[in-house]
């Protein structure tokens, strides 16, 4: 498509889809800082001294790093269709269970795999970079308590 019409419709798909990122990125962010906020408001961070209040937020940083990155390694590793052969296994032994009257149409794995690739959606990307940063974030407060301590 060329023209003034072509050229709108790409800018508001662009701005669509930069909108879904703004989301998807602050919905991430929004899950770290809240569960490092209710870490650190039942650490009494305010009541400790300096080095606990590094070990605090060195905590507080590292769990959900580590829970999105976990998130987004479990999200790509299905896209790529690395639990398909579970999926697959499953799906024949419960078949094996049916009566062979009510069975349905048999499929081979190639035909389940090609099936299931092709259905494949999301986009992990924004669960592994926030996970990333919140796990960087934590190890520098590391690294300022571990000088603290030294």
């Amino acid at each position: 498509k060329t023209g003034i019409l072509g050229i709108l419709c790409r800018k508001w798909m662009r701005e669509a889809e930069d909108v879904k990122n703004r989301v998807k990125y602050g919905l991430c962010i929004f899950f770290v800082v809240a569960l490092a906020g209710a870490y650190l408001w039942n650490g009494k961070i305010l009541q400790q001294d300096a080095i606990t209040r590094l070990r605090l937020l060195c905590d507080g940083f590292t769990v959900p790093g580590v829970l999105l990155l976990c998130a987004g390694v479990l999200g790509w590793a299905r896209r790529q269709g690395v639990l398909c052969g579970i999926g697959y296994g499953l799906r024949s032994a419960y078949r094996a269970l049916i009566p062979s009257r009510l069975r349905l149409k048999e499929e081979s794995y190639h035909q389940y795999l090609a099936r299931k690739r092709a259905t494949a959606k999301g986009d992990y990307q924004c669960l592994l970079i926030t996970g990333g940063v919140s796990v960087g974030i934590s190890l520098v407060f590391f690294l300022l308590y571990t000088m603290k301590l030294g």
